[in-house]
């Protein structure tokens, strides 16, 4: 019943590239297909130069070149795979470490900024409790009027 409700559990993309990537043939395939983008990109390439030689006699002209078609890389190994896990850890701890110092340096900005802000609180003008005679009178002037 429940399998109505949601459907078939059925594979995903990412399910289909994990499945293909632990096939033998998959390594094989993909570096047929990479050859053939290879020779595509090398035969359109000497159509430019060719086009570009004719349109531009009396200028120089270059494609830029590379060597698209080489060897197949081979999987990394394990010390590789090793070696990449603890570069990407140690970049974590960095990222983390600088994070914690950003917390501990707007910490103590926050902290200092408060005191500032209490400081002038207390350095601030306080009422006065004691009435001075020239106070009495402004009072009185003011109960006096109209």
């Amino acid at each position: 019943m429940d399998a109505k409700m949601h459907g078939p559990n059925l594979p995903t993309l990412v399910d289909l590239k994990n499945h293909l990537r632990d096939e033998p043939l998959y390594l094989q395939v993909l570096e047929n297909y990479l050859r053939n983008v290879a020779s595509l990109i090398n035969g359109l390439r000497a159509r430019l130069e060719g086009n570009g030689l004719e349109a531009r006699e009396d200028e120089a002209f270059e494609v830029p070149r590379a060597d698209l078609i080489r060897r197949p890389t081979p999987p990394p190994t394990q010390e590789e795979l090793e070696v990449f896990r603890e570069l990407l850890e140690h970049e974590r701890e960095m990222e983390q470490q600088r994070e914690n110092e950003e917390m501990l340096v707007l910490d103590l900005l926050e902290r200092e900024q408060e005191a500032e802000l209490q400081q002038e609180i207390w350095d601030g003008p306080e009422p006065a409790l004691v009435h001075d005679e020239g106070s009495l009178e402004e009072v009185a002037m003011v109960e006096w009027r109209p």
